[in-house]
């Protein structure tokens, strides 16, 4: 996986809570008043970065009808990828975070989100193979290779998390799990350039 993939991903996992989020804003849903001015109060504090108060403020708005309340839950959304702090918005608060932290480089901060995501059951396997490519990025080709078996198994994150496995093992002198990557990506994928 190069490092335009890498951003790609964590743009993905971004992109996918605030796009889903930013629906709230311009929601056709009809709302009462006082839902309305809470939303637009949050939004304001959400431009203002106070996401504390925003959630505060969406916690007290009188959403009553189904409307409203899945309008107040999309906002909420919103203000968590947007705040990009878990203490503040939970799951989609640390994959914001994990996501920032790869597209900026800041690979000490994404090997400490995956574990972060981990404790709160929410590190899947894209994100797994993120927190690899970090130890890689690090030019920690042994703690890259310890992540990838521990975490992603035989499979090694198909074609991709092999790919990195290989190179990792390249890094450290390890020729046996080389060619057991080279083996493994022969094996799944049947293509003529790992053959070499």
């Amino acid at each position: 996986m190069n490092l335009r993939n890498l951003r790609a991903a964590a743009a993905a996992l971004l992109l996918g809570g605030a796009v889903f989020g930013a629906t709230a804003v311009s929601a056709q849903t009809s709302v009462s008043p006082a839902v309305g001015a809470a939303v637009n109060e949050a939004k304001t504090l959400v431009n203002q970065k106070r996401y504390k108060e925003a959630m505060s403020r969406l916690d007290a708005a009188p959403a009553k009808t189904p409307g409203e309340q899945n309008v107040i839950k999309q906002m909420r959304e919103y203000v968590a990828v947007q705040s990009g702090d878990a203490s503040v918005g939970g799951v989609l608060g640390a994959k914001a975070k994990f996501a920032a932290d790869a597209g900026a480089g800041r690979w000490d901060a994404v090997i400490a989100g995956g574990e972060s995501l981990r404790k709160m059951n929410a590190l899947d396997a894209q994100s797994m193979l993120v927190v690899a490519q970090a130890y890689y990025r690090k030019n920690d080709a042994a703690g890259c290779m310890r992540y990838i078996r521990a975490n992603l198994g035989a499979g090694a994150g198909g074609e991709n998390g092999l790919q990195l496995l290989q190179r990792c093992a390249y890094d450290a002198k390890d020729e046996v799990a080389e060619r057991g990557a080279l083996e493994q990506l022969v094996a799944r994928t049947g293509k003529a350039e790992y053959w070499g």
